[in-house]
């Protein structure tokens, strides 16, 4: 299996050396390791070509969907696997993802995360908003997460690539979306997994919850899809069952963070507008 790793990365230097140690110690190696340095103005340039990695360096902010396809149109393999600039994978990475190429069909294989805690917001983010579809495979997933997913490079390339309205998140919903119209199957295999080294405050988790929303309802108005109607039902869950375990199991300093969180969330669905995202 011929395949490349990209990573898209914006100042990246805290984590991004750790990353590249990780993919020189995948058991089975890719090809070319490419990093595209989405206008840094940090030391991220510097640490990947020390590293020995393909340095793909933007003029102008892109964006996290910019990125993307600024590797997509460099990879010359048949498979992509993509590596958030925080996420640490684990040695067995390419296999598990591999595992889930059962058929010409599928497009897409996704793995999961471990959320790094240094904060009570980490906690709150690896206990509410964990970037996993649970420790089962799943031979068809409604989407694959970003941060570590293995394409087929033609399939991607074939539906037009990565919409760039999608400058920080979801990118990967609205991609997994279009896929799935064009009639691909999307897997996922939990043995994929490794290190999210994100960290957040307080008030960075809560605009990057809003962010989410916002960004997650263009993904499903293109798509056809009612944004308050998938949410609400979710939201109105969660005002429940989130401060609920926190109580049972003890994490008492989540609780205020639930409430906040879900009233960021709720007030982010109500106000949401599509006329604000660019055509």
């Amino acid at each position: 299996m011929r395949y490349s790793v990209a990573i898209p990365a914006f100042n990246a230097e805290a984590t991004l050396p750790r990353v590249l140690d990780a993919v020189k110690n995948l058991q089975w190696h890719p090809r070319e390791v490419v990093v595209v340095d989405d206008c840094s103005d940090d030391a991220t340039s510097r640490i990947a070509l020390g590293a020995g990695a393909r340095l793909i360096r933007h003029g102008d902010r892109r964006g996290l969907a910019g990125a993307r396809n600024t590797a997509l149109a460099e990879i010359s393999d048949p498979f992509i696997l993509w590596l958030d600039a925080d996420f640490v994978p684990e040695p067995q990475v390419p296999e598990a993802l591999w595992d889930g190429f059962d058929g010409d069909d599928v497009a897409a294989v996704g793995g999961r995360a471990r959320e790094a805690v240094g904060s009570r917001s980490d906690l709150w983010r690896r206990t509410h908003a964990p970037q996993d579809h649970g420790r089962r495979p799943l031979r068809s997933a409604w989407m694959v997460m970003g941060l570590c997913a293995m394409h087929r490079v033609d399939a991607v390339r074939g539906v037009g690539g990565f919409d760039e309205r999608f400058r920080s998140c979801a990118e990967d919903v609205e991609m997994s979306l279009r896929l799935r119209r064009s009639g691909f199957r999307l897997a996922y295999r939990p043995r994929a997994t490794g290190e999210h080294l994100r960290h957040d405050n307080d008030e960075q988790l809560v605009e990057r919850m809003k962010e989410y929303i916002g960004s997650t309802s263009l993904a499903l108005v293109l798509h056809g899809k009612r944004p308050r109607r998938w949410f609400a039902p979710v939201l109105a869950k969660q005002l429940i069952t989130h401060p609920s375990s926190d109580l049972l199991h003890g994490r008492w300093n989540l609780i205020p963070l639930d409430f906040r969180i879900w009233r960021a969330r709720w007030r982010a669905l109500c106000s949401w507008d599509a006329n604000r995202f660019p055509s």
